[in-house]
């Protein structure tokens, strides 16, 4: 068995030493990110009742905008995604990174390897956090919530990461950020694991082997 709390002599953890590919959920290079969703909720909410005619709950947010594709197509789910692509960018310059990934994924980047920034939010959002964070030389490719047709956890968007950097999955490595992450690296093949153990932060909070056996029990 491999201990991957050992370094190798590239001086980055061992779960990321085969890779070459690494692929970070933004999520989890961010300390805080003051999205407020109730005041999008309510906004979306009486936009849609005003030019569509439907009353809508926006709730949990992003799942929401996914299934407006199948109720009322997709030009109203990209209506969606406009606004609250306004309210991320208004948000990020008030986000804290979490300095440490950051460090981690610019050494990742000086080995040689591949990074890529996945996340729900907007791809413009999450472009403008790599330029915001000083990431623009580390990072490979963006995929944002918008670059995708479906969301979490159909691996649709690991794969577009891989397909933009022409890596496999067994040649990858997904950092996570939240429980849902592990049942999507889990259909896309792709090797898991959560930042925390990464970062070799001791025992990660929830624990990498709980939220993969939570995600195994989900998926089935």
């Amino acid at each position: 068995m491999i201990n991957f709390l050992r370094k190798n002599r590239s001086g980055l953890p061992e779960c990321l030493a085969e890779a070459d590919l690494v692929v970070c959920d933004m999520d989890a290079c961010l300390e805080t990110f003051p999205l407020r969703t109730g005041p999008i909720r309510d906004e979306l909410t009486s936009y849609f009742s005003w030019t569509h005619n439907v009353n809508l709950i926006f709730d949990p947010l992003y799942p929401a905008i996914r299934r407006l594709e199948v109720r009322l197509g997709a030009q109203a789910m990209a209506e969606a995604m406009q606004v609250v692509g306004r309210w991320e960018a208004r948000a990020m310059p008030y986000a804290e990174p979490r300095v440490a990934m950051i460090r981690l994924l610019r050494q990742v980047a000086a080995s040689g390897k591949l990074v890529t920034i996945v996340s729900e939010k907007m791809q413009y959002t999450a472009t403008r956090f790599v330029r915001q964070f000083g990431l623009s030389a580390t990072v490979d490719a963006i995929v944002g919530g918008d670059n995708v047709k479906k969301g979490r956890p159909n691996p649709e968007t690991l794969l577009v990461a891989m397909g933009a950097t022409g890596f496999s999955p067994w040649e990858t490595v997904y950092l996570a950020a939240r429980q849902s992450d592990y049942a999507m690296g889990k259909k896309a093949g792709v090797p898991t694991y959560s930042y925390e153990y990464a970062l070799l932060a001791g025992p990660p909070l929830p624990s990498h082997t709980t939220l993969l056996e939570e995600a195994e029990s989900a998926t089935g």
